[in-house]
């Protein structure tokens, strides 16, 4: 697919060079699909940086739900690499993740936000409770699934 995207990005740039769109540039650089996205490596200082930090503590923190499980279970290496799991399905990396939000719930078909997207995964397959919305521990969670997202960019629906 990426193979496909890059080519087709490639394609259409020279399209626009030949026709004579606008002056002769180059092509613009394929965009990388968010599976091979770096994660960020630095967190910020001050609040923010512990609420991300704090949120990264809960991602392998199995209390958020039944106790068996965390959101690492699903998402390997603390959300920066896909996972094949015990169903056949593969749960994606995060990174870049957050940027995509709104957008339509693969479990609800509704539109959902990042935060109820997690109280989505915290309660189904977590076993945890529904947390408030300013429950410092969805506040974390969301901070550091959302840094996870840094310099990428925003794509509401994907």
């Amino acid at each position: 697919m990426l193979r496909l995207t890059v080519m087709m990005v490639a394609a259409l740039g020279c399209a626009a060079v030949l026709t004579g769109c606008g002056s002769p540039q180059a092509a613009p650089a394929p965009v990388a699909h968010p599976s091979v996205l770096a994660a960020p490596t630095r967190i910020p200082g001050g609040k923010v940086g512990a609420a991300i930090r704090a949120g990264k503590r809960l991602f392998a923190d199995t209390a958020l739900g039944n106790g068996t499980l965390s959101c690492n279970s699903c998402h390997a290496d603390y959300g920066t690499k896909a996972k094949k799991l015990s169903t056949g399905a593969t749960a994606p990396s995060l990174i870049g993740a957050a940027a995509t939000f709104p957008k339509v719930s693969v479990r609800s078909g509704q539109v959902v936000t990042l935060e109820e997207h997690i109280q989505s995964c915290i309660q189904n397959p977590l076993g945890g409770r529904h947390l408030a919305a300013n429950d410092p521990k969805l506040v974390d969670l969301t901070a550091y699934v959302t840094w996870l997202s840094s310099g990428k960019p925003v794509s509401p629906g994907k």
